[in-house]
């Protein structure tokens, strides 16, 4: 009995000394790493607006400019028409 506990004991140290010296130094075998997320831009807007999504646009201005909705809609709608002249 006892030697079955030694055997699951060293096994369990064998485990931790690997996950600790061999796996630390690459741990993007196990985690994905995300890319880094950037920040929207005017380009993004317009390219919602080209793709119909006025809503989208209107939400991503408010996240640029941290605007009201009302001022980011009035914004917009402006860009919007001056994107189809």
């Amino acid at each position: 009995m006892s030697q079955i506990i030694i055997t699951v004991l060293l096994f369990l140290i064998l485990c931790t000394f690997y996950w600790v010296f061999i796996m630390k130094g690459s741990p993007s075998v196990f985690f994905k790493k995300r890319a880094p997320q950037r920040k929207p831009t005017m380009f993004d807007v317009r390219r919602l607006l080209q793709e119909q999504d006025r809503e989208g646009a209107i939400k991503m201005y408010i996240e640029i400019f941290r605007v009201s909705y009302r001022k980011a809609k009035k914004d917009v709608e402006e860009l919007e028409r001056n994107l189809k002249v």
